[in-house]
């Protein structure tokens, strides 16, 4: 899909390299270089962090309107057709549009299937109310209210479906599955004495592994929606050992590595992910909505900040001539490879970024 990119602002994104990436059928997931490479195919994972990257962006910001019309028509297609009924997605496309997945796959049996069903629910209520335009908003509505039946063990799959029903609850307190879905979460989340008095490691889990931020802020909106006040306390206390953990010395984030983090393990480690710096930053701007604390803001800074080379290797991991975003940094510097999911956790943390600059 050719790419019609104005000058990003100084702090903002550049939608170029996605659009590089994208076709009429989804987004590229993997790239040798900036190369994208079509044999490797499509995943809902990608397309459906794609679609929020364009929902958020507002009108004017940088990226012909056109452009970002064609890039959500395109990602609300492939996640229609990804689709299977009672909050289930295929996950893995081929380049000529066959689903690898099959028909009879248990997402809820699967931890990664079940975060491509939690991711696109995501996105489908994030670009319900966010999108320009009206018809491609009735369309992930659509879709959304069907697949909001999702329902999962797994607390990160939860979390992302939890992210889209909180923006459709927000937007519409009477919609009765996105209602459903957050009462349900809050139940499983009850369920696993999540950050229950462990002040040597108040973390839901053993370690640290991936995308962590969202487990706080699962917490805060299910407690901004549920009027859970001990949902928001817990999910803020888990989010500043988070940003502590993962601060290094000189003040720079130093992220979680690849293969996760706990108790005892030396630090720095590496690869560190660009979706980590993504969802510490999506979960610091809801933060900072639910308390107007301006820690949260700097803290956000230094999400965009990391990308554009404070971090452990002082390496920028985005080119912000065309946006493209690196797959990982390494005690060297980084992995010259600029896939979907580190291209997009650049736009999106460089959104947020533009928006307190």
């Amino acid at each position: 899909m050719s790419a019609a990119v104005t000058a990003p602002h100084p702090t903002g994104p550049n939608f170029a390299h996605l659009c590089r990436l994208s076709t009429a059928k989804g987004v590229f997931e993997h790239c040798d270089g900036l190369m994208p490479r079509p044999e490797c195919g499509y995943c809902t994972d990608d397309v459906a962090r794609a679609l929020l990257a364009v929902a958020r962006e507002p009108s004017g910001a940088g990226a012909d309107e056109r452009t970002l019309a064609a890039l959500a028509r395109a990602y609300l297609e492939f996640l229609a057709e990804a689709y299977r009924g009672g909050g289930r997605f295929a996950n893995r496309r081929h380049l000529g549009g066959r689903w690898l997945d099959g028909e009879a796959f248990d997402p809820f049996g699967d931890d990664e299937m079940a975060d491509a069903s939690g991711r696109a629910l995501w996105a489908l209520g994030e670009a319900s109310v966010g999108l320009a335009d009206p018809h491609q908003r009735r369309l992930a509505r659509q879709v959304f209210d069907d697949a909001c039946r999702f329902r999962s063990p797994w607390l990160r799959s939860t979390a992302f479906a939890v992210l889209g029903a909180g923006a459709v609850a927000a937007a519409d307190p009477s919609h009765v599955g996105a209602a459903m879905l957050l009462a349900d979460a809050a139940e499983l989340v009850a369920s696993r004495s999540v950050g229950l008095g462990r002040a040597d490691w108040p973390w839901p889990e053993p370690r640290l592994t991936y995308a962590n931020a969202v487990l706080p802020e699962m917490l805060l909106v299910l407690g901004r929606e549920l009027r859970l006040d001990t949902f928001v306390d817990e999910g803020l206390r888990q989010l500043a050992w988070l940003a502590d953990v993962e601060t290094a010395p000189g003040g720079w984030l130093s992220l979680t590595p690849v293969g996760g983090w706990g108790p005892g393990q030396p630090r720095p480690g590496f690869d560190q992910q660009p979706i980590e710096a993504a969802t510490l930053a999506d979960a610091c701007a809801t933060a900072w909505t639910l308390t107007r604390d301006t820690s949260w803001i700097d803290l956000l800074v230094r999400c965009g900040d990391w990308f554009l080379g404070h971090n452990d290797s002082a390496t920028p991991m985005v080119d912000v001539r065309n946006g493209a975003g690196f797959d990982g940094l390494t005690a060297q510097g980084r992995n010259g490879n600029c896939g979907a999911e580190s291209t997009i956790a650049a736009i999106t943390t460089l959104q947020w970024a533009r928006l307190v600059a």
